[in-house]
């Protein structure tokens, strides 16, 4: 049997297949000689031994192939192609060895716009392999290296190994990941489940994304690489359930014992009652043997169809996930995979086995978030290669739509493929999906080796189309949020030369309301000169102007501050503003950051200055809660020589995440002002002095791995001399000419609400902190 080479030595250069072709030397059949190779190449080899199939000349010795890697904004792409080395000795025939790559390995990264919290977020990849390593890469924050290796020690009897820096930080070799059988039953999900749900309840780090590939002449080698963040504040005790389906005939669900009994009860009667599906007893060579699932499970005929590549597991994964999200359990992840029977174990066909393994995560009850309003679509692209009669290739391609129908989305996504795709429809409500188009779009270029080892080694434009389609369906619908993208390579003969077919799947999720942000337009200007009296607690740069803008972390002491102001601040009350959402007992402040944009605080000081001389003297100015909320904040407004001459105070201002890094950089426009929350006291800066009030205008990001966090602005505002007024009217130019700084309106003295302040000077606002904080109801 020829055994599978881990994929270290994809990136060899050219001067590795020199020194076995120069040398006339083999690889080692023991690794005997293992750290001879490794001083001498600088490489650390698989402990996997290749083996010899097949003598040809040395003559027919042929070039290492190359690796090759595209770069993009959004998007991307790894491939390593097959390799095939001729090595000889002396006069006797070389020796072809297999590394038995026959898929190209294919990763494809995927980026969301940016969201502030990332700016702290720390970032950590694992991988596993079935090969008997675990590889961490990131930083070790909240020392997560020595919480894994103690769990690694302990759960899968690991131990630690030298590590390569030039592939991973951390390494472990271990001997928990098995397989049985030719079917693919294997117990990589069960073990990714485990690690994940450790990692989230015991060191607070969040799955972000979770992918499973197979490799190997029969593509049973399998992987897992778990993409996960340090979240300390949230994601705390969420429960994970890994579902596989594979149309050899089986479902196994893996995660049900860390969920509650409910949950497991739940996910057997749907797969028994809904699906029909009956619970599956190992045989007596089983029963000992080490335990790869939950909960296993023999499909019904006709369960699982498919037509060449078409197949039905895209159908049950809609079927699933609705089911799951009516339970409060949100899907995660997804990832098609495939394998090979051997001869003697295909029942017909090409002996090809589908797979789908669907990750969903929640906090291991029954209905506690129903999200069945947020009904999904799945949209898959799939290209198959071919030849014509004269030997010309070609690719049969669609695009395959499965889900609900919701506010129309059919016929509006039937126009864009057939008018931006060069699709056409050529069947409705077939078993396989609700909508088919055959697409002209997709391309893939054949290899360019000089002598062809297949045809159509895996670049394509399937990411081109992706991304045109998800920006269609979350930003230019705005109705949509992308829950899963990813990707699959399957080998096809053509012509007895090995090639790829791709695939890719994507799903989509209705957002249950919609709206227009606020989001300032232009980005920091330089300043190149040092700002007028630039606060001391600044960094250098950000003192000698030399930055457009530095954007750091909140200090411990700082966020204890933004929270007394939250907290001293509070109201129970609310306003037409809230929408009838019920008012929050407490707002929990999660992170800040704090903007330094000089060429904004130049601006901003030079009108203090000025108010300071217009008000020298003045008495009786109206002063925002906000400075006996916080003594530390308030002391920042106040200068040891001329006190607060200027009324200067903090105020709120609601937003949500995204818009409010954006005002942060730019500040606040006069030309938007009341476009987002109407304009009372006429068109102005509107800011709060109770955290409630801001509240009642914050948004959360109905999407992405931070939803639910919501954020307030706190700004530096220039008071001055205030016009209170409690009825509704356009009092802006008794503020620009002069008589005013700004206007109070007093809906407190009038219904008993709260005070608001605008302004009408953009320069009278700093935007200093962007706060992220939850409600708790």
């Amino acid at each position: 049997m020829r055994e599978p080479l881990n994929s270290y030595l994809v990136l060899a250069s050219r001067s590795i297949y020199d020194y076995f072709r120069k040398g006339g030397e083999t690889l080692p059949r023991d690794f005997e000689e293992k750290n001879r190779l490794t001083r001498q190449l600088s490489w650390t080899l698989p402990e996997a031994s290749p083996t010899t199939v097949e003598r040809v000349k040395p003559s027919k010795a042929r070039r290492l192939s190359s690796c090759k890697s595209e770069d993009a904004t959004v998007k991307t792409e790894f491939r390593f192609l097959p390799l095939f080395w001729f090595l000889g000795m002396d006069d006797k025939p070389a020796q072809r060895v297999y590394f038995n790559l026959e898929l190209a390995r294919v990763r494809q990264i995927k980026f969301t716009a940016p969201h502030p919290l990332n700016l702290v977020a720390s970032y950590l990849l694992i991988d596993l392999r079935q090969s008997g390593y675990v590889e961490i890469y990131g930083p070790n924050t909240q020392n997560v290296y020595g919480h894994l290796q103690d769990w690694l020690e302990k759960h899968w009897h690991a131990k630690s190994i030298p590590a390569d820096p030039h592939f991973c930080d951390r390494k472990f070799k271990c001997t928990a990941f098995r397989k049985r059988g030719s079917e693919g039953e294997n117990n990589m999900g069960l073990c990714a489940t485990k690690l994940v749900d450790f990692l989230n309840k015991v060191c607070h780090w969040k799955m972000i994304a979770c992918n499973a590939s197979n490799f190997g002449r029969f593509g049973d080698q399998r992987e897992q690489q778990i993409a996960i963040r340090y979240d300390d504040f949230k994601h705390k005790d969420c429960v994970h359930v890994l579902v596989e389906l594979r149309d050899v005939g089986y479902i196994e669900v893996s995660g049900l014992e860390d969920a509650s009994s409910t949950v497991a009860k739940a996910v057997h009667e749907f797969i028994t009652h809904q699906w029909h599906c009956s619970e599956y007893r190992n045989n007596i060579f089983e029963a000992f043997s080490a335990k790869y699932c939950d909960r296993k499970y023999r499909t019904p005929p006709n369960f699982y169809l498919r037509e060449g590549l078409r197949n039905t597991l895209g159908r049950r994964t809609i079927e699933l996930a609705t089911f799951m999200s009516a339970q409060g359990w949100e899907l995660a992840a997804c990832n098609g995979g495939s394998l090979y029977l051997p001869k003697q174990k295909q029942r017909s066909g090409d002996g090809l086995v589908r797979e789908n393994q669907i990750k969903f995560v929640g906090d291991g009850t029954v209905g506690s978030t129903p999200l069945t309003a947020r009904p999904l679509l799945l949209v898959e692209f799939r290209t198959l290669p071919g030849c014509d009669a004269m030997g010309r290739a070609f690719l049969e391609s669609f695009i395959e739509i499965t889900g609900f129908d919701t506010n129309g989305i059919y016929a509006t996504l039937s126009e864009f493929v057939q008018n931006h795709m060069q699709s056409r429809l050529v069947s409705k409500a077939t078993p396989f999906c609700d909508l088919c188009f055959a697409c002209e779009a997709f391309q893939m270029k054949e290899a360019t080796l000089k002598c062809k080892e297949g045809r159509f080694l895996g670049e394509s434009n399937f990411g081109k189309y992706a991304m045109r389609l998800c920006d269609f369906m979350v930003d230019y619908l705005g109705e949509w949020e992308l829950l899963v993208c990813n990707n699959n390579c399957l080998s096809v003969s053509l012509q007895g030369q090995p090639s790829l077919a791709r695939e890719a799947q994507m799903v989509f999720r209705f957002r249950d309301r919609s709206r227009d942000v606020f989001v300032s337009s232009g980005q920091a200007s330089l300043l190149r000169r040092p700002p007028m009296m630039a606060p001391g607690y600044w960094t250098e740069p950000g003192k000698a102007g030399m930055v457009a803008q530095e954007v750091v972390p909140a200090s411990s002491e700082e966020l204890v501050m933004l929270q007394e102001v939250l907290d001293g601040t509070y109201k129970a009350k609310r306003t037409r503003d809230r929408l009838g959402q019920p008012v929050p007992s407490r707002l929990v402040v999660v992170a800040a950051l704090r903007s330094e944009t000089p060429e904004l605080w130049d601006r901003y000081a030079r009108r203090r200055q000025r108010l300071e001389q217009e008000l020298k003297g003045e008495k009786d100015l109206v002063t925002p809660v906000t400075l006996a909320a916080s003594l530390g904040l308030t002391l920042r407004c106040i200068h040891e020589d001329r006190g607060n001459a200027s009324n200067e105070a903090y105020l709120l201002h609601g937003s949500n995440p995204t818009s409010a890094m954006s005002i942060l950089g730019t500040s606040f426009k006069m030309d938007l002002a009341g476009k987002n929350a109407g304009s009372m006291f006429g068109p102005g800066i509107y800011m709060a002095e109770s955290s409630v009030k801001a509240d009642e205008y914050a948004r959360d990001d109905t999407s992405g791995s931070y939803a639910g966090l919501f954020a307030v602005l706190f700004c530096r505002a220039l008071v001055g001399r205030s016009l209170q007024v409690t009825d509704p009217a356009d009092y802006g130019p008794l503020v620009t000419n002069g008589d005013f700084h700004s206007v109070v309106g007093d809906r407190e003295r009038a219904v008993g609400t709260f005070r608001e302040f605008v302004f009408f000077h953009e320069e009278s606002i700093y935007p200093e902190f962007a706060v992220f904080y939850r409600r708790e109801l």
